[in-house]
């Protein structure tokens, strides 16, 4: 939450902001009155979050900066981490959405992986969680009580059927937050993971990112039956996460019903 008036605005560092659980999540941190910093891949595509998030804080005056950045490139991570610098102790969240594209339709993908398309992989989705998670935790500790939203997949979980290499990289993430939690917890630093499956954020061929924060359950619903899980439920879930004041939710797990399953 916010902090009272008069006092320093809390702040928050997106990853992977411009789409998706990403984009999502700075439309309620906006809400929630957090000065943010945003980075993606695209400039363009920050540009237009930043403007929404602007729109949905209520009148907050909120201040929303932005950075493009591939978190895979170690020059354009340290431009990022100095642009966090300038947040301070403010700096208490951490929703970690980079990672690596994947079409889970996609044969060449679940059939096998050149040597690049596996480093790609687990540098988009491990190595920079685990490098930007090092970098920033010293500030973040200086916040007192910061949370950390890193995301699996249920593809990470024994006897997952999903693409190989994808899923080995969220079960790497998986298991670096089960294995460093107590190691940032004693510095004031607490992850949660989501471990989700399918979310409604792209149609059906997997194509465009059509889903949004505010798309009615229904709607979502009745596109793709009770396989997807909408948005807003995600979000709800960092949100419960973010109003504990004395519990920590080290792992929060999310499916779709499938009530025939």
């Amino acid at each position: 939450m916010p902090s009272a008036e008069g006092t320093p605005r809390p702040a928050a560092l997106i990853t992977g902001a411009s789409l998706g659980i990403g984009r999502a999540s700075a439309l309620e941190l906006a809400r929630r009155g957090f000065d943010l910093l945003l980075t993606s891949r695209e400039q363009k595509a920050l540009d237009s979050v930043a403007a929404e998030a602007k729109s949905a804080s209520s009148g907050a005056q909120i201040r929303v900066a932005s950075q493009a950045a591939d978190l895979t490139v170690p020059a354009d991570r340290q431009r990022l981490y100095e642009r966090a610098a300038a947040l301070g102790d403010r700096l208490s969240v951490l929703v970690h959405c980079a990672g690596a594209q994947v079409d889970p339709e996609a044969e060449a993908v679940r059939a096998g992986a050149t040597e690049e398309r596996v480093q790609e992989t687990f540098d988009a989705t491990l190595v920079s969680a685990a490098e930007v998670l090092a970098a920033l935790s010293e500030q973040l500790a200086s916040a007192g009580g910061a949370r950390v939203f890193l995301l699996s997949s249920d593809w990470a979980l024994p006897g997952a059927t999903g693409p190989p290499v994808f899923s080995a990289a969220k079960a790497g993430l998986l298991h670096l937050a089960r294995t460093s939690r107590r190691h940032y917890a004693e510095q004031g630093v607490l992850i949660t993971v989501l471990v989700l499956g399918d979310v409604a954020t792209y149609d059906e061929d997997w194509a465009e990112p059509i889903w949004s924060l505010d798309d009615p359950v229904e709607q979502v619903k009745e596109r793709h039956g009770e396989g997807r899980i909408p948005l807003r439920d995600v979000i709800d879930a960092i949100g419960f996460v973010l109003d504990r004041h004395l519990a920590q939710v080290d792992e929060l797990y999310m499916m779709p019903l499938r009530p025939e399953a």
